[in-house]
């Protein structure tokens, strides 16, 4: 009984200071369609439009017929050397650094951003005994900077387009 009363008060104080799981967005866009092109960013474009489809936002299928264009360009991972082991001089610990460029200008020609760097990085610790492990876990993280990059670029849409609620 002690329990679920603690779990439902602190389910009450976590809703009350506005607490939203990372990733969702609140609100609304002014405009609700949006066209994507991705070229120079494949990942980023194809999690942006998961995130905003996920949010209600109609996606235009071409930039004659949308409100905003967003263009995702220069999309880039990078891995370098975090730590070292002393004993072994193998590397014991990576970073990798997701890194891309967007521009969204209105059907009307007025821009919002221009070269708007969108930069998310995660520490990837390395297991020597598991090789094959480190490979998928590097991909994971890959996917995971991904969707993290494409949820900054919605909520910076979001401020860029949204209107109070």
């Amino acid at each position: 009984m002690q329990k679920a009363c603690l779990f439902l008060l602190s389910l009450a104080l976590t809703t009350a200071c506005g607490f939203q799981p990372r990733g969702t967005l609140s609100g609304h866009f002014e405009i609700e369609n949006i066209h994507i092109r991705s070229a120079g960013a494949a990942q980023l474009g194809q999690a942006l439009r998961f995130q905003l489809a996920g949010a209600g936002v109609t996606l235009a299928e071409n930039a004659a017929g949308a409100a905003c264009i967003v263009d995702l360009k220069a999309e880039t991972f990078e891995k370098s050397v975090l730590s070292v082991s002393a004993r072994t001089g193998k590397v014991e610990e990576y970073r990798i650094l997701f890194s891309a460029r967007m521009d969204a200008v209105r059907a009307d020609g007025q821009v919002l951003a221009r070269d708007e760097l969108i930069r998310i990085s995660r520490d990837q610790i390395v297991d020597e005994e598991a090789v094959l492990g480190n490979f998928s876990e590097e991909s994971l993280i890959r996917e995971d900077l991904a969707r993290s990059a494409a949820a900054q670029a919605a909520r910076r849409l979001q401020a860029l387009l949204g209107k109070p609620d």
